[in-house]
């Protein structure tokens, strides 16, 4: 279970500055679909756990996530529903024998992206992506 703080934590904030989507599978793997969910679990966790800043709880994630239609922009959809201030989103997609993970921080309200380009992790050795090859 990914953790998550909410409103009024040490860092301040009035609610979360950081909800985390699932991450979308475009592998063309079915058998990987649940990865998405763990990805946002993990990052989740890691931003509590590290103190980095206030969180939506995972499990709160996951029960928005089984309301929102595959067309509704996930940016939109999870800041609104949460009040974070930034939406993480990703996806996850096969390449070369290696899972390769991407992803974004876009800023709920604008919709902009304060970092100039999205992290993407892959190939052999390389974090999450590498334990979770084929």
């Amino acid at each position: 279970e990914g953790g998550g703080t909410t409103a009024g934590t040490e860092t301040g904030a009035e609610g979360p500055v950081f909800v985390v989507a699932p991450f979308e599978n475009q592998s063309g793997i079915d058998s990987l679909d649940s990865f998405g969910s763990v990805l946002a679990d993990y990052l989740t966790g890691q931003i509590d756990r590290n103190g980095i800043a206030a969180v939506t709880p995972s499990s709160a994630v996951r029960s928005l996530a089984a309301d929102r239609g595959p067309t509704v922009d996930p940016v939109a959809y999870y800041g609104a529903a949460t009040g974070a201030r930034y939406v993480i989103t990703g996806s996850y997609f096969s390449q070369s024998g290696a899972l390769v993970v991407q992803a974004e921080v876009t800023e709920a309200e604008t919709g902009t992206r304060p970092a100039p380009t999205p992290a993407t992790w892959g190939g052999r050795g390389c974090g999450p992506a590498a334990r979770a090859r084929r």
